[in-house]
């Protein structure tokens, strides 16, 4: 390919970013291509080979550093300036002498959120996105985590981002700052200066907004979902940390019904199409996809250069079934053959650990009586905080987890589709914090978890309505849980845990209302999950029909 070297682009603002232009080999003066732009802030120089293999299929590839970031001029914000610089980058773009005017965009990971920011610019230029597990809105998937102060993923990020212009990867990976102190340092605003001996930028900004305000709208991808019209292939799997990010953007991309969408989810860690197994797991000779890069480069090829390849004529969704091993394919993500079955929390008020009386059943029960549990933020449950299929099991037997499980399973269950669960529960503290874990518990007792979420009391109403509890008072949540899909074997067991921490996801709450950035006093709460006919807490699982193995 082609280097055109390296220039400094400016933005509406006047910040400059660092943008180098790849174009094919060979490309005769005058020719105009399409181009695929990548935006980084991971140092635009490290992936040179994703950019050569599209400039030999003919694309500009233009690569830019992100602000802040390795060369570019400015400050990173992280999430802020995303959509105005990439519109701005765009528009540059097609100016130049080798463009055509066609745009696309690849990302994954924080490159990933760039690319869909860039999608709600609705810049018409912009005509394919792929986008892989990318990360979401900061109060779905990062520094506010379902209302909650993201810790270890967030934290570890943002320290790596804030000691130069360079990523410190030895910090990303939890080497040079150990992530169990890191956590429980307090207070949390001054963490940063505490394990990395100086400020952070972003983590301090974050501080001064403690509340969903004008700050945090304007990096919520979807308060403009409306102008997304780009066709978007959307990857990501179900071991993704990110998840609920791909989540947020297949229901923005559904709820604005935007032509083209696609997505393939597979039994995949946040990089995808990486291996066929994780630690105690196989997935099967079919967990990875052998044409990956190739559907990469059709999607591009179809919406780019206008090539009938009859991509956009394939199913919608195509997803791996853990359990089966198999992929299926369907005309929507949830499948549009999956029946939403409601499985109810019920027992005799024990329901403290997997030892207890909790059950978990397909109608709800008459007078199932109320458990409780106390809640200490000085002990918090400390599972892996990894997207991964931990086993539960050493967990499950605190006191603080309450544990509802089905009898065993008569025949296969295969669930597939996004998962929700509707929890009524009460706290003597003015604000907490609910976890919520769907299980797969095996004739042993190992208890694997497939997906979870966590969620702050305070925004039960909504981001925009913040209200603290009123101490005993019955409130109703409506909890996401991250997608999966996943075959229960015959004698396995449906298993959903409730609790108010998980230290590695989320800094525990105080129980206080405070601003928990600055807050140091903790309360220990009596915590209460209602289960009868007035009070149906349930999970909510996408049931598909069983295939022939």
């Amino acid at each position: 390919m082609n280097d055109l070297g390296t220039e400094l682009v400016p933005m509406r603002d006047g910040v400059k970013l660092a943008t180098d232009v790849f174009l094919p080999e060979g490309l005769p003066p005058g020719a105009k291509v399409p181009a695929i732009l990548v935006r980084t802030c991971y140092d635009r120089n490290g992936k040179k080979e994703i950019f050569m293999r599209w400039a030999n299929r003919g694309y500009a590839v233009v690569s830019q550093d992100v602000r802040g970031r390795a060369d570019s001029e400015g400050e990173l914000i992280p999430f802020y300036n995303e959509r105005e610089d990439g519109y701005d980058t765009i528009e540059w773009m097609i100016s130049q002498d080798f463009s055509n005017g066609k745009v696309g965009m690849w990302g994954a990971s924080y490159l990933g959120y760039v690319v869909v920011a860039a999608a709600t610019s609705g810049h018409p230029n912009l005509l394919a996105v792929v986008d892989e597990v990318n990360v979401g809105s900061p109060f779905v998937d990062t520094a506010r985590k379902g209302g909650t102060l993201c810790s270890w993923p967030l934290l570890s990020w943002t320290l790596a981002q804030s000691v130069g212009t360079r990523t410190d990867f030895d910090i990303f990976g939890g080497i040079t700052v150990d992530p169990e102190t890191a956590v429980d340092a307090r207070p949390i605003r001054d963490i940063p200066q505490q394990m990395i001996g100086r400020p952070s930028g972003p983590w301090e900004l974050w501080s001064q907004h403690p509340e969903y305000d004008d700050f945090w709208r304007n990096c919520t991808f979807t308060e403009r979902g409306d102008q997304v019209k780009v066709p978007m292939y959307v990857i990501s799997g179900w071991y993704d940390g990110d998840s609920p990010g791909v989540s947020e953007t297949w229901r923005m991309l559904t709820e604005h019904d935007v032509p083209g969408r696609k997505i393939r989810l597979g039994a995949w860690e946040h990089g995808p199409n990486r291996s066929r197994d994780l630690p105690g797991v196989s997935f099967g000779n079919d967990a990875v996809v052998y044409d990956y890069d190739v559907s990469v480069l059709r999607w591009f090829d179809r919406y780019l250069k206008d090539i009938p390849n009859g991509i956009d004529q394939e199913p919608r969704a195509s997803y791996y079934v853990v359990g089966e091993n198999r992929w299926r394919t369907s005309e929507d993500w949830t499948p549009a053959e999956a029946v939403i079955t409601p499985f109810y929390l019920g027992g005799g008020g024990r329901a403290n650990s997997s030892l207890g009386d909790g059950r978990l059943g397909l109608e709800p029960e008459e007078h199932s009586v109320a458990d409780t549990y106390i809640y200490n933020p000085a002990d918090p449950v400390a599972d892996s905080g990894e997207r991964e299929p931990e086993n539960m099991r050493k967990h499950e037997l605190r006191s603080d987890i309450v544990v509802y499980t089905s009898e065993p399973l008569a025949e296969r269950l295969t669930i597939a589709g996004e998962l929700s669960a509707v929890l009524y529960a009460a706290s003597t503290g003015l604000d907490t914090d609910w976890v919520v874990t769907l299980s797969d518990v095996n004739e042993q007792g190992d208890s694997i978890r497939l997906s979870n979420y966590i969620v702050r009391a305070k925004y039960r109403h909504g981001l925009e309505r913040p209200q603290l509890l009123v101490p005993g008072q019955v409130e109703r949540y409506d909890i996401f849980l991250q997608n999966i899909a996943h075959t229960f074997a015959a004698g396995h067991r449906v298993r959903f845990t409730v609790t108010s921490s998980s230290k590695f996801v989320a800094f525990p709450n105080t129980n206080t209302g405070n601003n928990p950035y600055e807050d140091t006093e903790a309360v220990i709460v009596q915590q209460t999950i209602c289960h009868n006919r007035e009070y149906p807490s349930h999970i909510k699982l996408p049931v598909v029909p069983n295939f022939d193995i």
